[in-house]
């Protein structure tokens, strides 16, 4: 389950330089997020580092970036792998039918018979189209973000309604 007052905006790769830059590979390229930073927080393992972004760059593959408290390269090469975390608010509030992709994970699959059935655990695009990773009766499955495969969306109530039939092998395509 995500953390409700922190958003993931990405992921540390390894240390770039000797000036204590790392790479960044974020989730939304075209955020424009940067210029609101102030606290973040990256996450590894059981390690959490609340510092402030100093330094970021464009590159064609990734971010460059470099924080406060990790001032050269011996210092950040231990976050590799890490996440990195804002604030949730940090986000523009968004109309009653639209959500962050964040805002999923976590949620609820209830299928058309009323059936509790697993859970979101992210949205992706593999270039074809928005679609949920779920937990279902204890595996993994693809489930696109579309009709008639998913429904309601209910943010607050805290569920996707699915239609999974034809779609998870137990189900009925009938």
């Amino acid at each position: 389950m995500p953390d409700a007052e922190r958003v993931e905006l990405g992921r540390v790769g390894r240390a770039h330089g000797i000036r204590g830059e790392v790479r960044f590979f974020p989730h939304n390229r075209d955020s424009d997020l940067w210029d609101q930073l102030d606290e973040v927080e990256l996450r590894l393992d059981d390690r959490v580092l609340v510092t402030r972004v100093t330094r970021a760059r464009v590159t064609p593959k990734c971010w460059l970036i470099a924080f406060a408290d990790l001032p050269d390269r011996t210092a950040v090469e231990g976050w590799t792998h890490a996440t990195l975390h804002v604030p949730a608010d940090l986000f523009p509030p968004l109309s009653d039918d639209e959500f962050y992709a964040w805002q999923l994970e976590g949620l609820a699959l209830v299928d058309h018979t009323g059936r509790r059935r697993g859970h979101v655990t992210e949205m992706t695009d593999f270039g074809a189209g928005d679609l949920l990773r779920v937990r279902v009766d204890g595996r993994d499955e693809f489930i696109p973000l579309a009709e008639p495969f998913v429904g309601e969306i209910d943010i607050d109530g805290g569920v996707v309604h699915v239609d999974l039939r034809g779609l998870i092998d137990d189900e009925d395509p009938a």
